[in-house]
Formats: structure tokens, C-alpha cells, sequence
């Protein structure tokens, strides 16, 4: 979890305990299923159908190609000491530095005395005493309850971030055996599967990001995909505008969308596919359903327009009373 994410998001234990990322081994000698439909890329390039996916050595692959990350086991959360204050903590720590101070085997300070005070107390006191805590800290100028279980803190800097306030009880238990966990796997695995019986497209990236869309959605955005990265009158810079602009990669993920057009090449089985697809979906819902794919611009007008009319049909109804 890096200090740029702790400053846009609430940030989640979730993501330091036991996260299921991988596959189930299978029998060697036993032949993956071939399956025919849906799409997959990997970091943009296109990967010929049929797909066999694979569950061995806790890894998924399709194709033969690795897909997902070893599983990743967190620290043990049962705290029985209290972890105290961070040594060193002055006015000058910033607030993202504060969470890379760590306790014990890599277990942040903030999180270990969290665990600590929710082993020992019930929710409420628990997080009334964490409030407290943070409000002690000498780099925290200010820490404010956000929502439910979320507290707001902000150094003297004027840098601030979002931080959770609650444990689930699954994070106490012991880590998972070998055998939960190719249990665990084997689920993800059979996700892939049916999703791909379904026609879904998924694009894979070695950093561990997965993106995906049903085949509806996928056609035309995929079209276009194809028209802006084959599109030789356009430089790469505008090509990654163009991509970002689609809504298939997420803004802020720049490095993706470069790496799609870069690694993407025209492919006669794609065209083929892509193709068959289209007849597929217009002899399902017509063909008004092949159309241009919405621009991310054009969705943000589209849902401010909505919540507009929404707001002035509420409030035509509240004054016809």
C-alpha cells in the first residue's frame, strides 16, 4: 500500500491480511477445458482463443501464461502488547510517512495498536480509544471521525489522508492452510471459467491489475480500441488519450493504457472474432446496439444531467403537496 494511495483513499486493512490471488495445482496430466468465446489480453496484446485455464503451483494461467500473483499472506494481528508511540515522531513527520514506521515483522505501528486496542475492548471503545491515540501523536495536527469507522488525519504540512478504523474478526484467526487455500484458488479459477463461457473480456496486467466487461459492452468498445490503436495518422500520445478517454482504463492508470499501445498489434483471429461477435450481439438486441462506445467526458454530462432531473422531480413533487 504506497503513501500516494493513503492520501486519495480510505485506506484498508483489508489489505494487509490474507488476500487469495492464485490457483489450485491440478493434475498434470489432466487437459484444461478449450474454451471458444470471450477475449483476453495481456498487457495489451491480444491472446488467440480457444482458452484453457489453468490452476497449478497456486498460480492461474490461460494459455500458459501466469495471470495472477503467489499468494500473499499478512502479518499475524494478535497484538497482546501495546505497541506505543512510533520512536522518533516529531511535528516534522508527514502524515504518509507516519504509516511506513513499522512495529514488529512488518506490521505498521498504526495497525498493531489498532489490533491491540480491538483484541482488548469492544468496537466503540476501541476506536474512541484509537481516536485518542492519533490525537497524540505529535505529527498529527488534527484527526477527525469519517463516517462510520474512518478517521481523517491531518499533519502540519496540510497533508491528509483517510484511515480505517475497524478490523474484521476473520483477521484474527490463524493464517490458512495449504489445502483452504488451493480451496480458495480453485474458486477463482472456476470464476475465470464461466466468465469466459459468457463471453466476458478481460485484459490482465503483470502488475497484478485486472480489468473486464461483458461481451455487450465489449464489442464496441473494443472496436474502437481497435480503430485508435491501428490508426497510423495518430502519434502514441494520442492514442493513449484517445484509450484513456474510452473508459476502459482508469485515468489515473496512464502506464496501462502506454503499455496497450504499445504491445497491441492487429490480429486476423481477433478481426474474425470481433466480428462474429457483432452479428452475435445485433441478432440478440438489434442493431442499435452496435454504436459508438460512450467517451468517460460524455458519461460524467450523461450522470450530472440525471442527477439533475432527478433533484427537480423531487422537488416538483415536494411542492405540488
Amino acid at each position: 500500500m504506497t503513501s500516494q494511495k493513503m492520501s486519495c483513499f480510505l485506506i484498508s486493512l483489508f489489505a494487509a491480511f490474507a488476500y487469495i490471488h492464485g490457483s489450485l495445482a491440478q493434475d498434470e496430466k489432466e487437459e484444461p477445458e478449450s474454451i471458444n468465446s470471450g477475449f483476453v489480453f495481456v498487457d495489451g496484446s491480444y491472446i488467440d482463443a480457444p482458452y484453457r485455464v489453468e490452476a497449478r503451483d497456486l498460480l492461474i494461467f490461460i494459455n500458459g501464461i501466469q495471470i495472477t500473483q503467489p499468494p500473499y499472506i499478512g502479518p499475524n494481528l494478535i497484538v497482546t502488547e501495546d505497541p506505543g508511540v512510533p520512536p522518533g515522531i516529531t511535528k516534522e513527520v508527514g502524515v504518509n510517512d507516519l504509516f511506513k514506521i513499522n512495529w514488529e515483522e512488518g506490521l505498521p505501528y498504526y495497525i498493531a495498536k489498532l489490533a491491540y486496542l480491538w483484541g482488548k475492548y469492544s468496537k466503540e471503545e476501541a476506536q474512541d480509544k484509537m481516536m485518542a491515540y492519533y490525537k497524540s501523536l505529535p505529527c498529527i495536527k488534527e484527526a477527525v471521525r469519517w463516517r462510520d469507522d474512518g478517521v481523517k488525519l491531518t499533519d502540519y504540512k496540510g497533508k491528509s489522508c483517510l484511515v480505517d478504523l475497524f478490523i474484521h474478526d476473520w483477521a484474527f484467526k490463524p493464517p490458512p492452510t495449504e489445502e483452504e487455500l488451493q480451496e480458495q484458488v480453485e474458486k477463482l479459477a472456476n470464476i475465470y471459467r464461466e466468465r469466459f463461457e459468457k463471453g466476458d473480456c478481460y485484459f490482465f496486467f503483470k502488475k497484478g491489475i485486472k480489468l473486464s466487461m461483458t461481451e455487450r459492452k465489449a464489442v464496441n468498445i473494443l472496436r474502437e480500441m481497435c480503430d485508435v490503436l491501428l490508426d497510423n495518422t495518430m502519434d502514441n500520445q494520442a492514442k493513449t488519450n484517445e484509450l484513456l478517454g474510452l473508459g476502459l482504463i482508469p485515468a489515473h492508470d496512464v502506464d496501462l493504457a502506454e503499455m496497450v499501445v504499445s504491445n497491441f498489434q492487429q490480429n486476423d483471429q481477433f478481426d474474425e472474432r470481433l466480428e462474429a461477435l457483432q452479428q452475435k450481439i445485433i441478432e440478440k438486441y438489434g442493431p442499435d446496439a452496435i454504436h459508438s462506445a460512450e467517451r468517460v467526458g460524455d458519461l460524467a454530462i450523461k450522470e450530472q444531467q440525471q442527477k439533475e432531473e432527478y433533484f427537480q422531480k423531487k422537488l416538483k413533487n415536494e411542492s405540488s403537496r
